[in-house]
């Protein structure tokens, strides 16, 4: 990258023909043409981030809620298997003593026939 000092260059040398300057303006065009595209480019690119970015920012917001709801979901799974535990021993205690009251009351029923069977005996 050599640049020649302004003093050693002469107007000989920047004289250019028709041909030339012509050719030197259309890849200057083309070159502009190129240098817009790609600013378009990098310009759809940018709006393509900051979209990206938007969802990128409620999809964050939409798993923050799922997860608080994941956490209640959970404290309730908790408690009710805390409830479903409790019922069952309360149906295992309601179920002996549903056992128990019934062999008392056959037990009685029996002791109250042979009383009577005893008193309609000696009467």
């Amino acid at each position: 990258n050599y640049i020649p000092e302004p003093s050693i260059i002469d107007e000989s040398s920047l004289s250019l023909d028709p041909l030339q300057k012509e050719m030197l303006l259309e890849e200057n065009q083309m070159l502009f043409r190129e240098l817009e595209q790609m600013v378009d480019s990098v310009r759809e690119v940018e709006a393509q981030v900051v979209a990206l970015q938007g969802a990128h920012e409620l999809i964050a917001k939409h798993v923050m809620d799922q997860k608080e709801t994941i956490q209640e979901i959970r404290s309730t799974v908790l408690e009710a298997r805390s409830n479903v535990k409790s019922g069952n021993s309360s149906l295992r205690k309601a179920s002996d003593r549903g056992v128990d009251f019934r062999i008392m009351v056959m037990m009685f029923l029996i002791t109250l026939s042979f009383t009577l069977l005893y008193l309609h005996f000696f009467y």
